[in-house]
């Protein structure tokens, strides 16, 4: 259930957030999902048991914030970008005893309209001072990457609001940092891809009408319990769908490789193939070459940070059920993007993965915990 709160600052303007609270959040010490702080009291709160633990919450109450904060003026990324500052977002909170928002303005809906609080309640409405706030924009940052290592957050975030973004994978520098080598020792034993996974598991899950197209999905892709997914995710990058992209990541060539692939599991009474892509093209062909087994999500074909003057947000929804739907799957090929490289991660399987080489040399089974290393990326 969504909970609505307003909470006012002294000689506020109107600002509307989004905002976890970290009370709903498990302490550092007791989870391997999620980051808090050390000055714990007033009340424990118990959070779903999941496969890797079962947690307790201990919190107190605060009036200083970090706000992973995109409004569209400056660049975000697409939607794993915002996930990957998100998580950041959130584990910085914990270290420097705030709590957490998420305020995404440049799309035309309520973030929660779309995906929604998953055990804990993050939809609450906050009036900020401006005076109040400091901005902390790492977006492809290089020197943030390298230094979050070394950092006090104490001393770099002073002012009690703090707008944060970035679109890099700071979890192994944040595993370095040795002042906060306490409150991270929840890391200590996960993999990157496992700390994400926990994370955003507990911050997400659908909205109901994302959910209903969901269900009307599974439904069809795994009519019997004998059925299989097949799913594969290609990333081309720059083409005539996304024509605004700034690269080429997919090749023709590597394309022939998906189909040579996804042929290896032909047989219709056992395999539904999804495939998703960012070009209107290959997926029309997908549909040509598996007319038996194709199963779709159908709607627009939209990037995050590319669909400007989009009036409603079903493009967007598409987006973030794909993903899930890229979670779910038996058997997983994702390509050179953080899309699906995040869906593998919360996935959280080695066997039955595979990626499409950066390098255009083919399609390799892959485990989660590699996938940044095979695909030489900060993100």
């Amino acid at each position: 259930m969504k909970i609505k709160r307003c909470l006012i600052l002294a000689g506020s303007v109107g600002l509307c957030v989004i905002l976890i609270n970290l009370s709903s959040f498990p302490n550092v010490r007791n989870t391997e999902d999620d980051t808090n702080n050390d000055k714990q009291k007033k009340r424990d709160i118990n959070v779903r048991e999941n496969s890797l633990d079962k947690h307790i919450v201990e919190t107190n109450s605060t009036n200083r914030y970090l706000i992973y904060h995109c409004d569209g003026r400056s660049s975000c990324g697409g939607w794993t970008d915002r996930l990957k500052g998100i998580v950041t977002g959130y584990i910085l909170s914990t270290l420097t005893n705030r709590k957490f928002g998420i305020r995404i303005t440049d799309i035309p809906c309520n973030l929660s309209s779309i995906i929604q609080p998953n055990t804990i309640n993050w939809d609450y409405n906050l009036a900020l001072k401006n005076s109040s706030i400091s901005k902390h924009f790492y977006v492809g940052s290089t020197p943030f990457y390298k230094n979050i290592k070394e950092m006090d957050f104490n001393m770099e975030f002073k002012k009690p609001i703090v707008f944060f973004r970035t679109n890099l994978d700071h979890v192994d520098g944040l595993k370095q940092n040795k002042l906060y080598s306490t409150q991270l020792s929840w890391m200590k034993h996960l993999s990157r891809d496992q700390v994400y996974a926990k994370i955003v598991k507990e911050l997400f899950t659908l909205a109901p009408d994302s959910q209903k197209l969901m269900d009307t999905f599974m439904k069809t892709a795994l009519p019997s319990e004998k059925h299989k997914l097949v799913c594969a995710h290609v990333r081309r990058g720059r083409n005539p769908t996304v024509p605004n992209d700034s690269q080429v990541r997919v090749s023709d060539e590597d394309v022939l490789r998906v189909w040579k692939f996804l042929r290896h599991y032909n047989n219709p009474d056992i395999y539904r193939i999804f495939f998703t892509s960012d070009s209107e093209s290959d997926v029309t062909h997908a549909r040509n070459l598996f007319p038996d087994q194709m199963v779709e999500n159908k709607g627009q074909v939209i990037h995050f940070e590319k669909a400007s003057g989009q009036k409603n947000c079903e493009g967007f929804r598409k987006v973030l059920v794909d993903q899930q739907i890229l979670m779910k799957c038996d058997v997983l090929m994702i390509s050179f993007s953080g899309f699906s490289r995040m869906a593998a991660y919360v996935r959280a399987k080695d066997e039955d993965t595979f990626c499409l080489l950066r390098n255009h040399t083919g399609i390799i089974p892959c485990k989660p915990s590699v996938m940044k290393e095979l695909y030489h990326v900060m993100g």
